[in-house]
């Protein structure tokens, strides 16, 4: 079955710290009013802005990452998040012990979580949350 998108935003951030909150501040405006998974898609934001400043090219100076929601018909949201690029595939460290935790959390919030080459070069992160928590 085909998710129809019945409303979608989109927002390009600056690849610093300080824009993380701003982008998680900015989803959560982009919601339905009374969403119900408002605190699991403002975990993921964080998580997936943090990775995108912290962890790609996105990081350098003038360069940013987008945040893309998407209202679906279903009643469940889409967020994605497309970085600037880096050299590895995101993945769990087996030696994590403060950091590499993140993917995880994103993986078990989200029902369904995809990893894809960016048309511009960097990597889309789309997680979808079902209106009921789906899990």
């Amino acid at each position: 079955m085909a998710l129809i998108v019945t409303e979608a935003f989109q927002r390009d951030f600056r690849g610093e710290a300080a824009h993380v909150s701003a982008a998680r501040t900015w989803t959560l405006a982009c919601l339905p009013p009374g969403y119900a998974r408002v605190d699991d898609v403002a975990l993921v934001v964080t998580e997936l802005a943090t990775n995108a400043v912290l962890h790609s090219a996105s990081r350098q100076t003038g360069a940013t990452f987008t945040v893309r929601v998407e209202q679906l018909r279903c009643g469940g949201i889409e967020v994605t998040v497309t970085d600037a690029g880096a050299p590895l595939v995101p993945a769990r460290r087996p030696d994590a012990d403060e950091y590499g935790r993140g993917l995880a959390i994103v993986r078990e919030l989200a029902e369904n979580v995809t990893v894809t080459a960016a048309p511009t070069g960097g990597r889309a992160v789309c997680c979808r949350f079902e209106p009921s928590g789906g899990r």
